[in-house]
């Protein structure tokens, strides 16, 4: 905590939270891991506060044993407060370098515990406190971290790690926040289910599916006019069984009864539906019997 447990007004009447590695190595919170194998990879996700929630806290592995980075989002609530500066935490951990002096962290690189600052002007490694050009947020000093920035995400043999981190929230309770770490470029399908679409033996209509997940896709349903029939939004987050590695697989799907945006039944036909998302568009054709 250092100057931490001097916060409040008076002083020390309001300590702040523990840094994210010292929660981890209490016990009190397991962070969540992104690998290059993440079915989530590199899609946006939120980072709750950590002060009130142990679900967001997210570690991003390098391919050093024991060197790894910790994304958290402090928010200034209860006994938090009284921070210098709100939002996303970026901490570079080599745990190797605790093994040999397990009582110290050194005052020059490689760190045990460090803070990725987002103003890049290192002030913590030159005895000065923190302020709010730590945090990283979509309104501060930065909202990127690859490595290309400053600071950067290389390891520290200053070899790239493949990670990258992109806050797109101001600070505040809940912050979106887009994590890669290598991600394995995944190969995206859409379907429906049932195709054919008939109508008298799915009255409560049916999925037409994105796989793997996407963040925020669209939906555009077009007659072989060209005629915008039907249109939405995010679709629902659902399991599609496992995978050949026995890994449950995740689609983005949305449900559709056959209505056009105004409610009317549209005619039997083949439609044209195009699902937009990060990854790109894919198209598909859909036939309906009424």
């Amino acid at each position: 905590m250092d100057h931490g447990a001097w916060l409040g007004n008076p002083e020390g009447s309001s300590p702040a939270h523990l840094c994210a590695w010292s929660k981890i190595k209490l016990g009190w919170i397991t962070p969540q891991e992104i690998t290059s194998k993440d079915p989530f990879c590199g899609l946006s996700r939120e980072v709750w506060a950590i002060e009130t929630s142990k679900e967001s806290l997210f570690k991003l592995p390098t391919a050093n044993q024991g060197e790894y980075f910790l994304v958290s989002n402090r928010h200034r609530t209860g006994f938090d407060s009284y921070l210098p500066g709100e939002g996303i935490l970026i901490w570079h951990i080599d745990d190797k370098v605790g093994l040999n002096n397990p009582r110290t962290n050194p005052s020059y690189p490689p760190y045990w515990v460090y803070l990725e600052q987002a103003d890049g002007r290192n002030d913590l490694s030159k005895g000065g406190p923190a302020d709010e050009g730590n945090p990283y947020s979509s309104t501060g000093a930065n909202d990127r971290f690859d490595v290309n920035t400053n600071p950067n995400s290389r390891d520290y043999s200053e070899n790239p790690t493949g990670i990258e981190i992109r806050v797109l929230d101001p600070p505040g309770e809940m912050m979106t926040v887009v994590m890669k770490n290598n991600c394995q470029e995944m190969v995206t399908k859409t379907y429906a289910a049932a195709n054919p679409f008939i109508i008298s033996q799915h009255p409560d209509g049916i999925g037409i599916y994105l796989e793997p997940v996407a963040s925020n896709p669209t939906l555009s349903i077009y007659d072989l006019n060209g005629q915008l029939v039907h249109t939405a939004t995010g679709g629902e987050k659902v399991s599609r069984g496992l995978n050949a590695e026995r890994k449950e697989r995740w689609a983005s799907m949305f449900p559709w009864d056959g209505r056009n945006d105004a409610g009317r039944q549209v005619a039997s036909g083949v439609y044209i539906y195009i699902i937009e998302s990060e990854k790109g568009a894919k198209t598909g054709k859909l036939a309906v019997i009424r």
